[in-house]
C-alpha cells in the first residue's frame, strides 16, 4: 500500500526539509548516480505505475501496483533508456537507443522500443520484421490504439531491398527508393505491415485514434521550408501551410491539424490549427509568447492539453480539467516548479515531477478523489530534500547590444561577492540550459563555485531570430557574448574576474578551448568533455558517417557558416600553441556524435606544443554521458583538477 499524504491539508508538506544549505558536500557519487527516477508513467485503468530508475550502475525497469505493495523489475542491459509509456493497460513500452556498427567501420545511436507485459518480462521489440527498418536511426511510434490486444503504429522505411550495410546512411531520400511509411505493429508480437507509403519527401505524420494518416509533413527543395497537407480523401491531399512549421498533431474530437510557426516579426514559434471540415486556420494560445511554444497532448483522448512555454515551466492549459489539478498542486508545492506528465484514462489519478533549480525533482503520484499525493521517489536520493544553490535568471548586453539570457547558480547561504567562478557554456549550440536541476553545475557549486551558464547567440528556446544569429558564429559572436557575460558579472562585483576556469561538454566543450584561443590570460583552465575541437574536420567525418547530403551535414554547414568542407579560423586543435592555460579532456570511447579522434587530435595537438594537458578515458559509454560510472569519475577528474589550477579559497 501508497502511503498517502493530504494536499489539501499539508500544503507544503513535501518542503519541510528543504531550504537547509548542506553542511559538508555530498561526494560525486550522489550528483553522478543516474536518477533513481528517471521517468514514470501510470497505466490508462490508474491501477499501476512504470518507471525507468534503480541502481547507478543498471537501468531498472519496475512496475508497481498503485494500491498494494511490492513491484516487478527487470534490469535493462546494455542499452540507454529514454521513456516509459504504456500500450494499454498489460504492455509497457521502453524506448532505448543501442549502437551498432551494422558492417561499417563506423558506430551509430539506434533508437529503439522493446515490450515489457505487468510482470516486466520481456516480450518483444516493435518492428522485428522488414529488414528496411535496421537501417533507420529511429523508428518513432505515433499511436497506441486498442486496450487489451493494442496496436502502435511507427514511422519507419519502405522498400528498401536493394540497401547493402555498408550503405547506411549514405542514401539520397529522392533516389533511393526508400520511403518513410506508417507500419501497423502488433503489439504483443513486434511484428508489423505497412499501411501509408509517404512520397519521397514525406518526413512526419499525425494520425487519428484510428490510426488514419490525417496530416503530413513534408520537405521542399528549399531546406528552411516545409510544408503541411490534410487528408481529403483517401489518395488525396491539401496543402494547408508552407513555411517555418513543425507538424504537432491531429485532434480527433475537433477534427483539427494543429502545427508550430515561426512568426516573421520576433522570430517566436506560435500554435496555429486548421478546421478539417472549414478549412479555417486559427491561432492557438497566446499571441505574445515569452518563448517559444509547443504542444503538450492527452494521447488517450488525442486532444491537446497545454502551450508549454519557455523551459516548460509556463503553461497554458487548454484543458479546463487538467489545469484544475495543475493548479491544486502547484498551491501544494509553492516556490517549483509542478509538472503534470501523464493521467488515468478516468483522470482520477495523476503522475507528476516537482522541480526547481535548487534542488532535485522528485515524482509524485496524486489521487483527486483522496485529494492525497504520494512520493514515486526522488530522482537524487542522496541530495533529496536539500537547497543546494541560489539561482538567478538574469541578462546582460553584448557588446553589439543584443541582450544575452542567462544563469548564475551561487553556493546557498555562502558568500555572494568576489566569487571564484565557473564558466559552463552549454552543447548544442542549439540547445539551452533551463530553470531545472543541473547535477554538474550542482556539483560544482557544492564545492563553493559560482557557475555561470550563458544562454549566448544561437541558443534554443528564445525566439528563431536569436537562435538563427548564431550561424557562422562559433568562433565569433558567440564566444564575445560568453565573455561580456563574465565581464558583466565582474562589474557587479559578483565574481573574482582573476579565478576563473571554463568547463563545457559537446559544442560548449568548444567554446571552453575556443575562449582560451581567443582570450588569452583570461581563465586558469578549461575543461572540454566530449567537446569538438576542429569543426572543419567533424564535418568531413560526419560526411563519411552520414553522406554529403544528410541532416546533420546540413545543420552543421549552417551552424559553422560553411559552403564546402574547408578549415576555419575556430578551431581550437589548430591553434593549440596559442593556449596558455591547463587544459583537460575528457572524452567517451564509443562517442557516436562527436568522434573521440576530436579530443585524441587536441590532446597531440597540446602535448607537440609542449603544453599541459591531462586525458581522461570514460569506457563503453557515448556522447551523453549515461553511465553513472562515466559521471562519477568525470566529476572526481575535474574537482581534482579545479583544486590543482583554482582552488575555492584563494
Amino acid at each position: 500500500m501508497r502511503r498517502w499524504v493530504s494536499v489539501v491539508a499539508a500544503g507544503l508538506f513535501c518542503l519541510a526539509a528543504a531550504g537547509e544549505a548542506l553542511a559538508a558536500p555530498p561526494p560525486a557519487e550522489a550528483f553522478g548516480n543516474l536518477q533513481a527516477i528517471q521517468q514514470a508513467a501510470i497505466s490508462p485503468d490508474g491501477r499501476r505505475i512504470a518507471y525507468i530508475g534503480g541502481a547507478p550502475n543498471r537501468r531498472i525497469l519496475s512496475i508497481a501496483p498503485i494500491d498494494a505493495g511490492g513491484s516487478e523489475n527487470v534490469d535493462l542491459g546494455d542499452v540507454r533508456a529514454l521513456d516509459v509509456e504504456w500500450a494499454g493497460p498489460n504492455y509497457v513500452l521502453v524506448h532505448v537507443i543501442v549502437q551498432s556498427k551494422l558492417g561499417t567501420d563506423y558506430l551509430y545511436d539506434f533508437h529503439r522500443t522493446m515490450v515489457f507485459d505487468v510482470h516486466a518480462q520481456l516480450v518483444t521489440h516493435l518492428m522485428t520484421n522488414g529488414e528496411e527498418n535496421n537501417y533507420a536511426s529511429s523508428l518513432p511510434v505515433l499511436r497506441i490504439t486498442g486496450d487489451a490486444h493494442p496496436t502502435a503504429y511507427v514511422e519507419g522505411l519502405d522498400y528498401i531491398s536493394q540497401m547493402r550495410a555498408e550503405n547506411i546512411s549514405r542514401f539520397k531520400r529522392d533516389t533511393s527508393g526508400m520511403v518513410v511509411s506508417i507500419w501497423k505493429v502488433d503489439v504483443a508480437t513486434g511484428r508489423g505491415t505497412v499501411v501509408e507509403r509517404g512520397q519521397s519527401q514525406t518526413f512526419g505524420w499525425a494520425l487519428d485514434l484510428n490510426g488514419t494518416a490525417q496530416a503530413k509533413i513534408e520537405s521542399t527543395p528549399d531546406p528552411e521550408i516545409d510544408t503541411i497537407s490534410i487528408r481529403t480523401g483517401p489518395q488525396s491531399w491539401r496543402q494547408v501551410v508552407q513555411g517555418k512549421v513543425s507538424l504537432q498533431g491531429y485532434a480527433d474530437r475537433e477534427r483539427a491539424v494543429y502545427w508550430r510557426e515561426i512568426n516573421p516579426v520576433d522570430g517566436f514559434t506560435r500554435i496555429k490549427k486548421v478546421d478539417m471540415a472549414s478549412g479555417a486556420v486559427s491561432l492557438v494560445g497566446p499571441t505574445r509568447p515569452h518563448g517559444d511554444a509547443w504542444l503538450m497532448w492527452d494521447d488517450l483522448t488525442d486532444t491537446p492539453a497545454a502551450i508549454a512555454e519557455d523551459d516548460g515551466a509556463l503553461r497554458t492549459w487548454l484543458d479546463p480539467q487538467i489545469e484544475a489539478v495543475a493548479a491544486t498542486l502547484s498551491r501544494a508545492f509553492r516556490g517549483r516548479v509542478v509538472e503534470v506528465e501523464n493521467w488515468s484514462a478516468d483522470r482520477t489519478r495523476y503522475v507528476f515531477r516537482v522541480r526547481s533549480a535548487d534542488t532535485p525533482g522528485e515524482w509524485y503520484l496524486y489521487d483527486t478523489v483522496r485529494k492525497e499525493a504520494s512520493s514515486i521517489g526522488p530522482e537524487y536520493p542522496q541530495l533529496a530534500g536539500q537547497t543546494l544553490s541560489a539561482t538567478r535568471f538574469f541578462s546582460y548586453p553584448a557588446r553589439d547590444g543584443l541582450t544575452i539570457p542567462a544563469y548564475l547558480r551561487v553556493p546557498a547561504g555562502g558568500p555572494s561577492v568576489k566569487l571564484p567562478l565557473i564558466v559552463m557554456p552549454h552543447g548544442g549550440p542549439g540547445a539551452r540550459d533551463d530553470g531545472d536541476f543541473d547535477w554538474w553545475a550542482a556539483f560544482l557549486v557544492s564545492r563553493g563555485y559560482a557557475v555561470f551558464q550563458p544562454e549566448f547567440r544561437g541558443s534554443d528556446g528564445f525566439g528563431e531570430t536569436f537562435l538563427r544569429a548564431g550561424d557562422g558564429e562559433w568562433g565569433g559572436k558567440m564566444q564575445t557574448d560568453i565573455m561580456d557575460g563574465v565581464n558583466y558579472l565582474a562589474r557587479e562585483g559578483t565574481i573574482d574576474p582573476a579565478r576563473m576556469c571554463i568547463i563545457g561538454g559537446s559544442y560548449g566543450g568548444f567554446a571552453a578551448l575556443q575562449n582560451l584561443v581567443q582570450f588569452p590570460g583570461t581563465y586558469r583552465c578549461a575543461v572540454s568533455v566530449n567537446g569538438v575541437t576542429d569543426p572543419g574536420q567533424l564535418v568531413s567525418e560526419a560526411m563519411s558517417r552520414q553522406g554529403g547530403d544528410s541532416g546533420q551535414i546540413d545543420y552543421l554547414r549552417k551552424e559553422l557558416g560553411l559552403k564546402e568542407h574547408v578549415a576555419i579560423t575556430a578551431a581550437p586543435a589548430r591553434h593549440a600553441a596559442e593556449i596558455n592555460a591547463p587544459v583537460m579532456l575528457i572524452y567517451s570511447d564509443k562517442d557516436a556524435r562527436v568522434p573521440p579522434i576530436q579530443s585524441q587530435r587536441m590532446a597531440k595537438a597540446l602535448q607537440s606544443a609542449s603544453k599541459p594537458v591531462e586525458v581522461v578515458v570514460l569506457p563503453g559509454d557515448d556522447h551523453f554521458l549515461l553511465a553513472s560510472a562515466s559521471r562519477v569519475k568525470m566529476l572526481q577528474a575535474i574537482d581534482g583538477f579545479l583544486a590543482k589550477y583554482l582552488p575555492v579559497a584563494p
